[in-house]
């Protein structure tokens, strides 16, 4: 049985403060930097099997790399 309301990722009052701890933002955090290896990953992936062009991959790669900067940034406060 579940609980209402986390279908949809959505978190209980009662659980508020756990899911706002420092531990937690850290733990997503780091999922998040993960996901964007992964990202980065497959995009060079689709890069060399022909799917996006060198100047889309570039500039998507920068993205990843902004985006993996500022998850740094958060985890190393």
């Amino acid at each position: 049985m579940s609980t209402p309301g986390t279908a949809c990722g959505l978190i209980p009052a009662y659980d508020w403060e756990n899911a706002m701890s420092p531990r937690s933002n850290e733990n997503r955090c780091n999922i998040a930097k993960g996901s964007v290896y992964e990202v980065v990953s497959l995009l060079y992936v689709m890069r060399m099997r022909g799917y996006v062009a060198e100047k889309d991959y570039e500039a998507l790669y920068g993205q990843c790399d902004e985006i993996a900067k500022m998850l740094s940034g958060i985890l190393n406060k």
